[in-house]
C-alpha cells in the first residue's frame, strides 16, 4: 500500500491520541496535535509511560499489522514518532497485508475487523475517479476509522491532493473553499447545519457511520453545499454502496455483487472472490440497488458507533439496587441516543440510584453507550402481549 508519509502520520497520530486520550480521559484533539509534532514519546510533551507504550504499541501494531513483517517488537525498542513512523512505512512497503480497524464494543473489549488491503485499494480507486476535481480533502471524520481513512488519508494519495483532518485545518485557519470534499458524519453535519454561514460555492460532501436524515441533507444543499453522497457500510464490510440524492436507493459500489446463494443478506466481494455477511437485512429494488434494514445483530447506531442496547441493559442489570432494566434508543431531536429503564430494589432511592448509575456509566461506558436518560417504575414497560415496548 502506498500511503505518503504525512498521511501516514496523520493516522499515526489518530491512533496514539485516542488511545492516550481514552487511559488519561483527556482531549483527543489535544494529544493528536502533540503526536503530529513529533518527537519522544516518553521524554516528549505526551510523556508516555512505559504501561502506555505498550498499549499503543497494541493499537499501532494492530492497525498497521506490522507483525507479519516481523516489525512489531521494534516498537517497544523505538521512543520517537518518527522512528515509528519508520517502521510503518518500511512494514507498509514490506509485508503489511491488512489494516485492522477496530469497532466499538458495548460494555466490552473492540472487535478488530482487518481489511485486505487490494479490497480497500479498489474502494478508494473506485471513489477517485468519481472525485476527479477535489483539490483537497478536508476530513471530520478521524482518518483511524475505516470510513475516515479510505475516504481521508487513501483516497488523497490516490488523486494526488492534500488530507487535513480537521483538527489541522481549525489550526491553520483553513476554511473550506470550492473544490475541497468534506468527509462527515450525520452528528457533525447536524451541527454545521445549525450554523448560520453557509457554504462556499463549490464544495462536496460525504456521510456515513450512520443513517443521514433526508432533512438534514436538503437542509444543507439550501445552506450552499453543492453535493451530498451518502456512503452505506460498517467496520466489517468498508463501503457497500453510495446514493447523491437521499429519495433514492443505494448503488452497490462496482466491486460488489448479490450473492447468488439465494440469501439476500449476503454480499460477494470481488477483489477477494469471497462472499460476506451485509451488517443489516437487505431489501433489494434490483440486482444493484438496495435499501438497508435493521442491524441483523441488534445494535443500533449512536453517533457512528454501534451499540448493543441489550449489553448495556445487562450491564446495568448487575449495578447495586437494581432489580431490572431494559434500554432503547431514542431521538433526542440532535440525533439518536440510549435511554433506561429501571425498576429498583423495593427501598431505593431513585434520585440516589440514578446518580450512582450515571457515575457508573461515566467510568465504565464509551459515550455512545452511556445513556442520557434514566426512567423508573415498579415494573418493565410491556405491551397488551407481554412483550417489552417502549415507554
Amino acid at each position: 500500500m502506498k500511503l505518503s508519509t504525512e498521511n501516514t502520520l496523520a493516522v499515526l497520530s489518530h491512533l496514539i491520541g485516542s488511545e492516550l486520550a481514552k487511559q488519561r480521559n483527556a482531549s483527543t484533539g489535544e494529544l493528536v496535535a502533540k503526536a503530529v509534532a513529533g518527537g519522544p514519546l516518553r521524554d516528549g510533551p505526551l510523556a508516555v509511560d512505559s504501561i502506555e507504550q505498550l498499549s499503543l504499541a497494541r493499537v499501532v501494531n494492530e492497525f498497521f499489522d506490522l507483525e507479519t513483517s516481523g516489525l512489531d517488537e521494534w516498537l517497544l525498542r523505538r521512543d520517537t514518532i518518527e522512528q515509528w513512523l519508520g517502521l510503518i512505512t518500511e512494514s507498509l512497503e514490506q509485508g503489511t497485508t491488512q489494516i485492522g480497524f477496530r469497532s466499538g464494543g458495548t460494555t466490552g473489549d473492540p472487535k478488530i475487523n482487518r481489511r485486505p488491503i487490494p479490497h480497500l485499494e479498489a474502494e478508494a480507486v473506485l471513489i477517485a475517479e468519481h472525485f476527479y476535481d477535489r483539490r483537497r480533502i478536508i476530513g471530520i471524520a478521524p482518518p483511524h476509522h475505516i470510513y475516515g481513512f479510505i475516504w481521508g488519508p487513501l483516497l488523497a494519495d490516490n488523486l494526488g491532493i492534500p488530507y487535513y483532518h480537521n483538527d489541522v485545518a481549525q489550526q491553520q485557519g483553513l476554511d473550506p473553499v470550492s473544490g475541497d470534499l468534506i468527509v462527515g458524519f450525520p452528528e457533525w453535519w447536524r451541527y454545521r447545519s445549525g450554523r448560520r454561514t453557509g457554504f462556499n460555492q463549490g464544495i462536496a460532501g460525504v456521510t456515513s457511520t450512520a443513517p443521514c436524515p433526508p432533512d438534514l441533507i436538503r437542509a444543507l444543499r439550501c445552506q450552499g453545499l453543492d453535493s451530498m453522497t451518502e456512503v452505506y457500510g460498517s467496520s466489517e464490510t468498508a463501503g457497500i454502496g453510495w446514493r447523491c440524492d437521499p429519495g433514492v436507493p443505494f448503488k452497490l459500489l462496482d466491486h460488489w455483487d448479490c450473492a447468488d446463494d439465494g440469501d439476500g443478506d449476503r454480499l460477494y466481494l470481488r477483489p477477494l472472490s469471497t462472499t460476506i455477511d451485509a451488517p443489516d437485512t437487505l431489501e433489494w429494488v434490483d440486482e444493484r440497488t438496495l435499501i438497508p434494514g435493521d442491524r441483523r445483530d441488534g445494535a443500533v447506531q449512536v453517533a457512528g458507533t454501534n451499540v448493543d442496547p441489550t449489553a448495556v441493559a445487562e450491564a446495568l442489570k448487575n449495578q447495586a439496587d437494581v432489580t431490572d432494566c431494559t434500554v432503547r434508543p431514542f431521538d433526542t431531536g440532535n440525533g439518536v441516543r440510549l435511554k433506561a429503564f429501571v425498576v429498583p430494589d423495593a427501598d431505593s432511592d431513585t434520585e440516589t440510584l440514578e446518580q450512582s448509575l450515571r457515575r457508573w456509566a461515566q467510568d465504565h461506558l464509551t459515550a455512545p453507550e452511556r445513556p442520557v436518560r434514566f426512567d423508573f417504575g415498579e415494573m418493565l414497560p410491556r405491551n397488551e402481549l407481554g412483550k417489552l415496548s417502549d415507554w
